[in-house]
């Protein structure tokens, strides 16, 4: 990406800054929820999340003043004939704290991606407190529609598996690469039958007490 590039030379330079990986700073993936329920025919908007929980001593790199994150680069893959799907690029929303012009979305059968980033003097994205110890920065929501009954199982991962996916910077402007587990999450599409409003019984049975005298009468000679 190109943007990231100049944000990392260029940072590197001044500051003579070394790519690294806080070991006691943990990082995953996760949706807000762990499950999500829908009628089909209707959309589930799902917010994606890098969490931070430390283990150690180190400070913050989300929750920190003047820290946050560069880019994020993330892929939600699922089955390209799941009952739910992410049907183009206007179904996913980004970030718009990451101003850079190397903002990228994608979507195919069973994938969708987004990729986004900082400019360079723009500051870094932060998190928020979701937790003792524990912060999150918001990465952006992707919509599924719900086109059949049945079961959508969603991981959420880096969109490349071979490079990182996602970069932080700290109040020092040190570069730190940070190594993200993955998450998942499920969407469970309903058909949606309507249940009868209490309303509704009481007019069918009253009409079918009332058709019951009728019933039973014999017709007369």
């Amino acid at each position: 990406m190109k943007n990231r590039g100049i944000w990392l030379v260029a940072i590197l330079f001044a500051f003579g800054a070394s790519m690294t990986t806080r070991a006691d700073l943990v990082y995953s993936l996760a949706a807000d929820q762990s499950s999500y329920d829908v009628n089909v025919g209707d959309t589930v908007a799902v917010n994606v999340y890098l969490v931070e929980t430390a283990t150690g001593g180190s400070t913050s790199l989300l929750g920190d003043t003047d820290a946050g994150l560069i880019t994020a680069e993330i892929r939600l893959a699922f089955g390209a004939t799941d009952p739910a799907q992410v049907h183009g690029e206007g179904d996913i929303s980004s970030n718009g704290s990451f101003d850079g012009s190397s903002l990228v979305k994608g979507v195919g059968p069973g994938i969708a991606t987004l990729q986004q980033d900082v400019d360079f003097g723009s500051p870094p994205v932060p998190g928020f407190a979701r937790g003792p110890d524990v912060f999150a920065a918001w990465l952006g929501t992707f919509t599924f529609t719900a086109d059949a009954v049945g079961t959508t199982h969603v991981a959420i991962e880096g969109f490349n598996a071979n490079a990182t996916n996602f970069t932080a910077t700290n109040a020092n402007f040190e570069i730190f690469e940070l190594t993200v587990q993955p998450g998942s999450f499920s969407i469970h599409s309903e058909s949606g039958t309507a249940v009868p409003e209490p309303s509704t019984w009481i007019l069918a049975a009253t009409a079918a007490l009332g058709l019951a005298p009728t019933l039973g009468r014999r017709p007369t000679r």
